[in-house]
């Protein structure tokens, strides 16, 4: 069945669709505007990142919704791709922090130690799953040629 609109109907989409964009427009404006005042570059934002702040706190410190700063850093792929170099570089500094932490560690404070270690562990395993984790779901299947799979299921039978 073919679905009626009424002119009206079409006129208030439409305009929902303009004040979306130009919504959207501002929250990016509002954003470089922001970014620009705090330092002028966006490397300033990736240097942030690499040294393991996190976006909440970079929003906050730009005057920024974490809703306008997650849509300025998602609108250019460019963006999205030196935001995971800079948290690869973020993972990188959470690795060596335990070595320090593990060193510095003495029975009085082993156990806080411990939880700093696996806090940071942790956010590097996130950060750079592929540096600091498991392999990615489904790596090992990669690997496996056809020729391995006939010797399995011949090793089976």
């Amino acid at each position: 069945m073919a679905n009626h609109k009424t002119m009206a109907d079409i006129a208030d989409h439409g305009a929902k669709n303009i004040a979306r964009a130009q919504a959207a427009r501002e929250d990016r404006r509002l954003a470089n505007k922001a970014i620009h005042a705090a330092g002028g570059a966006q490397t300033a934002v990736w240097d942030e990142v690499a040294t393991g702040a996190t976006v909440v706190s970079i929003a906050q410190g730009l005057g920024l919704s974490l809703s306008t700063f997650n849509r300025w850093l998602s609108f250019l792929p460019e963006r999205q791709a030196q935001y995971q170099v800079a948290r690869q570089k973020a993972a990188q500094m959470l690795a060596e922090q335990t070595i320090q932490i593990a060193d510095e560690a003495t029975l009085e404070n082993l156990q806080a130690a411990r939880l700093r270690i696996d806090g940071r562990v942790k956010l590097a395993e996130r950060y750079a799953p592929r540096g600091f984790g498991a392999d990615p779901f489904g790596a090992d299947v990669e690997k496996t040629t056809l020729e391995d799979l006939q010797l399995r299921a011949e090793k089976r039978s």
